[in-house]
Formats: structure tokens, C-alpha cells, sequence
């Protein structure tokens, strides 16, 4: 679900940040249910660039990148964004928006439409014998 300026201000505290330990065996899930996408204002750190959603997520471990945030509306979860990197992920600072935020990439009708396009040809692919 692309996030826009419609749509922003209905989920930004409804925001829920996955990922996965993978250093443990079994794998260990992460889950943060008490975060919240950032209102970028001027002077924010990638102010001019519409794609990049900052976030206050943490899951107390440095390497989440690529961790999914989902939007988590009623009994459905819509993926909004992916995570790139952030506070915890630098320098263990906190949180701030102009010089250490945590900044997802956030799917907008571009992903949406080459995710679109992936799963096509990748059902295409699977469906013909190789």
C-alpha cells in the first residue's frame, strides 16, 4: 500500500516493524507494535525526497535492513515500507528526525508496479517447464 499525503496522517501511528534475528538457531522474529512514521518538516533529513518515510521504529539490534513495516489496519496488514537504516543502526543515538533518523524506502505506485510486474513474470516463469 503506497503511503501518501492522503493516506499519512490515518496510519502513521498504526505502523508495525518486523524483522528477523538470524545470528540465533531457530531464527527469532522481532516485532515492534509501538511505533510511529515521522511528519517530515524542513530541515529533516531527506526533506525533498517524497519516497523516504522516517520512522521512530526500533528493534534493538543494529542489522535491519531490508526489515518490513506494514501498516496494520484492523484484521488486514498492508506493507508500506522497507527499512534502510537508522538510528540504532549507526550509533545507538536516539532518535531525531534533522540529523539520526530511522528512514524506510516507501513503497509507492512505482514499487508497487514493478512488484506487480515480478510476481507476474515469476508466475509466468514457474508455470512453464524448465
Amino acid at each position: 500500500m503506497p503511503v501518501n499525503d492522503l493516506n499519512f496522517d490515518e496510519i502513521k501511528n498504526e505502523i508495525v516493524h518486523v524483522s528477523f534475528d538470524f545470528r540465533r538457531r531457530p531464527f527469532r522474529k522481532l516485532i515492534n507494535r509501538s511505533c510511529r512514521l515521522h511528519t517530515k518538516k524542513p530541515g529533516d533529513m531527506f526533506w525533498g525526497t517524497r519516497s523516504i518515510l522516517l520512522h521512530n521504529c526500533d528493534l534493538a539490534r543494529p542489522d535491519n535492513s531490508g526489515s518490513l513495516i506494514f501498516y496494520s489496519g484492523g484484521d488486514v496488514s498492508y506493507l508500506i515500507g522497507i527499512h534502510q537504516g537508522g538510528h540504532k543502526d549507526f550509533y545507538g543515538a536516539e532518535f531525531d528526525p534533522r540529523i539520526n533518523p530511522s528512514f524506510a524506502f516507501g513503497l509507492d505506485n512505482k514499487f508497487e508496479n514493478a512488484l506487480g510486474a515480478f510476481i507476474k513474470d515469476m508466475e509466468n516463469y514457474t508455470s512453464t517447464d524448465h
